[in-house]
């Protein structure tokens, strides 16, 4: 099985309570997000709250590798602790349950120190994410 058919949201609890506004860039689902002062998603930079992750485009049909088009409407899921979703994490990446990530430059995740870094999610499987050309892959993270 692939991630993706095991689960091919990013959110893997569709329950959740989200945020609809304009992308201001391309956001890939499972990047984070933040609004900015004109109430657009642009890509997390740095750990503000709220803090967002930004969900699939599946009511035009599209999947979790497809970003949501500048200018279109995004919907993104709020980041809050315990919950779970399928987040990108760099290539090349070696997890572990409970490997800690840090949120990177890019809206993506990185490993954490945990004693030096602000902790965003854990990981909750046993997985290396493909070295892909250096493209970030989906991995099931819980929220820190």
């Amino acid at each position: 099985y692939t991630l993706r058919t095991l689960f091919p949201y990013t959110t893997l609890f569709r329950s959740s309570i989200t945020e609809v506004g304009i992308a201001k860039v391309a956001l890939l689902p499972g990047s984070f997000a933040v609004l900015n002062t004109d109430a657009e998603f642009v890509q997390a930079t740095k750990v503000v709250k709220p803090l967002y992750i930004v969900n699939v485009d599946d009511k035009i049909g599209e999947d979790i590798l497809t970003a949501v088009v500048e200018g279109e409407s995004a919907t993104c899921d709020y980041v809050e602790q315990r919950r779970q979703f399928a987040a990108l994490v760099k290539a090349n990446t070696a997890c572990v349950k409970d490997t800690p990530f840090k949120l990177a430059a890019d809206g993506t995740l990185e490993k954490a120190t945990a004693d030096e870094d602000v902790v965003v999610a854990y990981s909750q499987e046993i997985y290396t994410t493909p070295a892909n050309g250096g493209k970030p892959s989906h991995v099931r993270i819980r929220v820190a």
